[in-house]
């Protein structure tokens, strides 16, 4: 590796550490251009850099020369980005060979996935159940993490555009979350001018995924450890996300506390409150999980503050990340880029017999 691709790397190292994915990709690739040998890690992390990016078949091409280059022996983490690239490139027979060569002696694994793919395979074969409507209040920015809240629905978006470019989110590039708020019209479900929800609150950060008490006094939702103006790193020199719960004052939220189970060490979010009330859903990367992220349960005190989480287990979280959850009464909804599924970060649905006890997840299929 000559001085010029090594000072390549180097960069591209820096820029990938520090999440600037796309300025990391274009030094890699140029690493690559320079070498007189193929790095593994640079290809690994050129492959994570474009996954990161939901750029899916440039991250099957450099994930397609490493897993040759290294003879099929890869992680289970990188051998799951693998696939689902491969999926979203609609290359689908190689990704379940890929699948059934990695696990031929994971017999649990192969079972469930069995099960998976013959329901996905009848679901793909029928009219879908669902039709998706392109909402008049989308914005070519980040809009996601619905929740209802009386005639209101309250979503996350990064559509701020008026904020300095300096004061954009490096991993894609766009303006940090916030909180907004819209009208619902029950009839035909058509949304009013939102407006930002819960200003008196806002940091300059990342402010996401509400989710309210049953009784609608508290919101529980994500946001960065700040001080409002600056991020705060951890002991590692990363910037976390915790989960904080607040009371509902019309469109304030006021006594904003940090949930006792968070820790700057690892992040929390995406909270999702039972259709009873009784039980806080969340993700984490907390240490002793089975993946990159995964699913977690706490009871909700009467007070509002909850505790002592508890790993759903192995049957929802994989090697891979599960986000994004909701819980009706028996059913938890949530996204998953590990379970057999269509390509990057799909929808399931497992049937709940406690609030820790799940069936095999099943695809909810192409919309």
């Amino acid at each position: 590796l000559g001085l010029y691709g090594q000072n390549n790397s180097w960069k591209a190292d820096q820029y990938f550490e520090d999440y600037h994915f796309k300025e990391a990709a274009a030094m890699y690739e140029k690493s690559i251009a320079n070498a007189d040998a193929i790095d593994e890690l640079t290809l690994e992390r050129l492959g994570d850099s474009y996954f990161n990016l939901n750029d899916y078949q440039r991250a099957y091409k450099w994930y397609d020369e490493l897993y040759h280059l290294r003879h099929g022996d890869i992680k289970e983490s990188t051998l799951i980005k693998y696939v689902q690239s491969a999926r979203a490139s609609r290359k689908y027979e190689r990704a379940d060979k890929l699948i059934m060569e990695f696990y031929a002696d994971n017999y649990d694994r192969l079972e469930a996935i069995a099960i998976q793919k013959r329901h996905l395979d009848k679901i793909k074969e029928s009219d879908s159940l669902y039709k998706i409507y392109n909402l008049d209040i989308n914005t070519d920015k980040s809009d996601f993490a619905p929740a209802y809240h009386g005639d209101y629905l309250l979503f996350t978006s990064a559509r701020d555009t008026s904020v300095a470019k300096d004061r954009y989110y490096q991993w894609n590039n766009q303006p940090f979350l916030d909180l907004y708020i819209a009208e619902r019209n029950k009839q035909n479900g058509e949304l009013g001018t939102p407006q930002k929800f819960g200003a008196n609150t806002r940091t300059n950060f990342h402010d996401a995924t509400p989710s309210f008490s049953k009784d609608g006094k508290f919101v529980y939702f994500t946001r960065n450890y700040s001080n409002k103006k600056h991020l705060k790193a951890n002991n590692n020199g990363v910037s976390t996300i915790e989960i904080v719960r607040g009371y509902v004052s019309g469109n304030q939220i006021t006594n904003i506390e940090s949930l006792a189970f968070n820790d700057s060490d690892y992040s929390c979010g995406h909270p999702a409150v039972s259709a009873d009330g009784k039980y806080l859903y969340f993700v984490s990367d907390m240490p002793g999980g089975y993946g990159a992220s995964d699913i977690y349960v706490a009871e909700i005190f009467e007070d509002g503050k909850a505790d002592n989480p508890v790993n759903l287990g192995p049957t929802i979280n994989t090697a891979g990340r599960e986000m994004f959850p909701f819980a009706t009464d028996s059913i938890l909804y949530f996204s998953s880029d590990s379970h057999y599924g269509l390509g990057g970060l799909d929808v399931f649905s497992s049937v709940m017999h406690s609030p820790t006890t799940f069936e095999v997840p099943l695809n909810m299929g192409p919309a």
